[in-house]
């Protein structure tokens, strides 16, 4: 009711203002899975620091496997820290 541009508004002229803003709907993601390898001496924890560009760069992180679409035990083993 009190916004200037009301006059030249086209959505106004349309009576659908309410819906604006819309949400752009969200891509449906493939799952995937992966596997974090949990590897101890005594009471020492192998960990290791993951690259500094890209998600959480830099952290401190558990070897893991690939995220895959079709992640099977017998890939994911090899890819354990040896």
């Amino acid at each position: 009711m009190l916004c200037p541009l009301n006059g030249d508004c086209a959505a106004q002229a349309r009576s659908d203002q309410e819906t604006f803003p819309r949400k752009v709907p969200k891509k449906s993601g493939a799952l995937r899975r992966g596997a974090a390898f949990i590897v101890t001496r005594g009471s020492e924890l192998l960990v290791r620091t993951r690259a500094e560009k890209g998600l959480l760069g830099g952290m401190t992180e558990l070897p893991g496997s690939d995220w895959l679409a079709a992640q099977d035990d017998k890939t994911t083993l090899k890819q354990a820290p040896a």
